[in-house]
């Protein structure tokens, strides 16, 4: 049995550290590396460092950068993503006040329904989709995936960022998500309510608010966790979300209370956002940072 069934996007991320745009042609960074990224296998590599078993489900392509993501795959301890002829997803991500991002899909635009089987579904405790906005082949489907999942499994859904504008698709997801997690940029572009959302079928709300924590909201209740590293500099909050997202679902998992749940996932978001490379936690080191 697995713990998470995770479906979704994939790619390389390549990452400069905090800069100022300048009025110049050529624009100098302090640093600049490349680590695995997309909302999905973040979510993934971040859960299976916690300790969660997981089973992965998206597609890269025949090149350096899939064989760079099979290799990240395999040191942290999760199954190899679907390689195909194709070519591997890659985002830049430009790291300002706010981030930029650069983003070739590659073949997390082919990931389709079939590649997703029943069974994996059926033998998970939670059903995970991240990076809805890439998956073009598979995006019509996702209500019905959705709806399938529900019948055997908690459904979560990661929002991400919106590319493309269709957010109508999302009215015909929500019915059959139990968990959503979105930050506050994200409930403005959804143009949705809390209260539409939560009318919709949702059981759980929980949004990331940066250096503000976290709050989690049911039709009954508000609850709510400061940040964890409120005074500490932020050098790459790229993949903090998905961090986030995997330490919630990992207190879940373990039948952790909704305040100390929170806590702990800020914990998880924030030690990744004060290191200047792409850092993951393991379940020790969440618990000493954040004083458990």
């Amino acid at each position: 049995m697995n713990d998470v069934l995770v479906v979704g996007d994939v790619n390389v991320d390549i990452i400069t550290s905090k800069f100022k745009i300048e009025k110049k042609k050529q624009q100098k960074v302090e640093n600049i590396f490349a680590t695995k990224g997309g909302e999905a296998f973040n979510f993934a590599c971040a859960g299976s460092k916690l300790g969660m078993k997981i089973k992965f489900i998206g597609k890269i392509g025949n090149d350096g950068f899939g064989e760079f993501l099979i290799k990240k795959a395999g040191e942290f301890g999760i199954n190899k993503p679907i390689q195909t002829k194709g070519k591997t997803g890659v985002s830049i991500s430009l790291t300002q006040d706010d981030r930029k991002f650069i983003t070739f899909r590659g073949e997390n635009e082919n990931l389709k329904m079939g590649d997703i089987k029943l069974e994996d579904i059926k033998n998970s405790k939670f059903f995970y989709l991240g990076g809805i906005w890439h998956l073009k082949s598979l995006q019509k489907d996702i209500p019905d995936l959705f709806k399938r999942a529900r019948k055997f499994t908690t459904t979560i859904l990661n929002i991400g960022f919106d590319y493309e504008g269709e957010k109508q698709i999302l009215k015909k997801i929500l019915p059959h998500v139990d968990i959503f997690f979105l930050n506050h940029e994200e409930l403005k572009q959804i143009r949705f309510s809390i209260k539409q959302i939560l009318d919709m079928g949702v059981k759980i709300i929980v949004l990331h608010k940066g250096n503000k924590g976290s709050e989690l909201i049911t039709k009954n209740k508000r609850y709510y966790s400061d940040a964890a590293a409120k005074e500490k500099k932020v050098r790459n909050p790229t993949g903090a979300g998905d961090i986030f997202n995997a330490g919630f679902v990992y207190c879940l998992l373990n039948e952790w209370d909704f305040e100390k749940s929170l806590k702990f996932a800020n914990a998880c978001g924030a030690i990744h956002v004060i290191k200047e490379k792409d850092f993951v936690p393991s379940y020790t080191e969440v618990l000493r940072f954040g004083g458990f």
